[in-house]
């Protein structure tokens, strides 16, 4: 008897484990890394890094803002075009839409 309810006992705990855990969502990541080798210079490499980690960023917020999701990704469709000529692109706008997106990200997050 003492038995059956040592395992009864430890397989609510188990299914109650597992719906604890099953019901956190997970938080989306929220680095994107635009100079990723700290040298100060930021190579194509890494611009097109840092761009393909934006758009999957923007991909992860487009169900809960996808107001600003469709903003950002028209941004980041500019940059993708201007990767053909890496040296015209604004650094500075690239920033401006990682922090954005970052903000978003984090906002998210918080909220969950």
């Amino acid at each position: 008897m003492k038995t059956k309810m040592f395992f009864a006992s430890a397989i609510f705990l188990l299914v109650l484990t597992a719906c604890s855990t099953a019901s956190t969502p997970t938080p989306i990541p929220t680095s994107i890394p635009l100079d990723s080798n700290r040298d100060g210079l930021i190579t194509p490499e890494e611009l097109r890094v840092t761009i393909e980690t934006m758009r999957k960023l923007v991909g992860a917020i487009e169900a809960e803002k996808p107001e600003l999701a469709a903003k950002l990704s028209a941004e980041i469709s500019v940059y993708e075009e201007a990767l053909t000529n890496p040296i015209g692109l604004d650094i500075w706008s690239i920033s401006q839409t990682a922090n954005e997106l970052l903000t978003a990200i984090d906002e998210i997050n918080k909220s969950r």
